[in-house]
């Protein structure tokens, strides 16, 4: 349907098809003196002509619009003029295309997105919505397993994400960054914990990401976000790689997230597993404290730490000196060294 100003634009003559082959300068003269709502413009062979405007102009022309569906449709990308349409918020065309020249309304690029992804890229909600209405797929992930709730909570859309969950979303799909949760938390959003939390979201899970949601709420420092997983009944012993919650807490100068996770239950003898790729070796919480200078997390941590007997001595001074001997740097460096070749013979497991 045109707008109030397309149809004025369009009174008069619209078509000149006399004009073909004819010399550019003399077709604009001719065309604007037999209507005076009509501004010409020369267009040289071969310039690029955005696909919207060609779009709009023949919106009324169902064979020309196919035609102009084909030709801008991206065969190196497998993109369509739909997902076009659909990323640029033409909300009109998108209507058109799918009403009337009936576009598939669930097509794929070669990475797997549909056109009610590339709208919600760029948080055009009402486009989803319409999409969703027309029987468009809201659960459909693209090739790194985002879905439209990622990209919401990426671009930090409430009313998009209130829409695809309401309509059947799944909020604990993963992706190449993560759950939404994980997503969430690592940035900070409290909100959106809230959220998510508040739709059943799992507060441990975690698979391509192996960082928990826990570990991604102390990582961006944010309080607020592990009180709530907390609250939520998330594991602080859960995690499956690299530091646990505990050990990012025990280097953060904020002991609040230390002893929160103490209070939820986190164990302070936990291993951290293939810690020793990092350089470390294989530390306990107390020594990543000690590691990371942090002398109010080593003092809250020594009472409730099971004494490790090759420390000469067992004190706040004792712990920090000895983890930054010599000694110490060469018993993490054979550690890692015994992962590594366990790695390579055995497979992760096996560390």
């Amino acid at each position: 349907m045109q707008s109030n100003v397309d149809q004025i634009i369009c009174l008069g003559k619209t078509s000149w098809p006399e004009l073909l082959m004819k010399n550019g300068e003399e077709a604009v003269a001719v065309i604007e003196s037999e209507n005076l709502f009509v501004k010409a413009t020369i267009i040289k062979v071969g310039t690029p002509v955005p696909y919207n405007f060609k779009i709009r102009r023949k919106v009324n022309d169902d064979f020309e619009l196919r035609r102009i569906c084909d030709v801008y449709s991206d065969f190196s990308a497998g993109r369509n003029a739909l997902h076009h349409a659909a990323h640029l918020g033409h909300f009109d065309v998108c209507k058109f295309l799918i009403q009337t020249v009936h576009v598939y309304i669930d097509s794929l690029t070669h990475n797997m997105d549909t056109p009610l992804l590339e709208a919600a890229k760029e948080g055009h909600v009402k486009i989803v919505e319409y999409l969703i209405r027309q029987g468009a797929g809201v659960r459909e992930a693209n090739l790194e397993g985002a879905t439209a709730l990622h990209y919401a909570i990426l671009t930090g859309n409430k009313e998009l994400m209130e829409l695809v969950v309401a309509k059947g979303i799944r909020v604990d799909s993963d992706s190449r960054d993560g759950t939404p949760l994980q997503m969430a938390a690592y940035r900070g959003d409290v909100g959106v914990v809230k959220f998510l939390l508040s739709r059943d979201a799992k507060p441990d899970l975690c698979f391509l990401v192996p960082e928990s949601p826990l570990v991604c709420a102390v990582a961006s420092r944010s309080f607020e976000c592990l009180e709530l997983l907390l609250k939520a009944k998330a594991n602080p012993n859960k995690y499956f790689s690299g530091f646990g919650p505990l050990s990012y807490a025990a280097r953060e100068v904020d002991t609040r997230f230390l002893k929160a996770l103490l209070e939820a239950d986190a164990d302070p003898n936990e291993p951290n597993i293939q810690q020793q790729l990092s350089g470390w070796g294989h530390v306990k919480v107390i020594e990543a404290a000690a590691l990371s200078n942090n002398l109010k997390a080593l003092e809250i941590l020594l009472p409730v730490t099971t004494v490790m007997k090759h420390y000469p001595e067992w004190t706040v001074d004792g712990v920090m000196e000895y983890c930054h001997s010599e000694p110490a740097q060469a018993e993490r460096e054979d550690d890692r060294e015994a992962c590594l070749v366990a790695l390579h013979k055995n497979g992760p497991l096996a560390a």
